[in-house]
């Protein structure tokens, strides 16, 4: 799959953690919600060098930075930034988030898991559930 399919096929109903720990580095991760194709997955972006970032979410009061936000669209766009091959990356239009990012250096990596996998990975996903 190219990374247009992912965002159009994987991303569009996915809960998303944010990894801002070794900023201008930026590791996205999107739990798919549900199966795909009999699978269910996780997409990694890994932003290797954002320069302009902007971060909207909805503030509660109670919920953490950290916690995952719930997506509902995605794209990758890419452009050329002084002399350089750029992506810009934009995720939310109306779930929890909305954030856009600019980078240079952007790698994907979408991987599957029978559901027993991810069900260990995602157990929050199955909380007060029969998992």
């Amino acid at each position: 799959m190219e990374v247009e399919q992912v965002c159009r096929r994987l991303l569009d109903n996915s809960n998303l953690e944010i990894d801002l720990s070794e900023f201008p580095k930026i590791t996205l991760t999107f739990a798919v919600i549900g199966a795909v194709d009999s699978k269910y997955w996780e997409v990694i972006f890994v932003l290797d060098c954002v320069f302009d970032l902007q971060i909207e979410r909805e503030y509660d009061g109670i919920s953490s930075p950290n916690e995952a936000y719930m997506v509902l669209e995605a794209s990758v766009n890419e452009f050329k930034y002084q002399g350089n091959i750029a992506h810009e990356i934009t995720i939310g239009h109306g779930g929890d988030l909305d954030l856009s990012a600019k980078t240079i250096g952007f790698n994907w990596v979408a991987n599957s898991f029978n559901e027993q996998e991810f069900k260990i990975k995602y157990s929050y996903f199955f909380a007060g559930k029969n998992a």
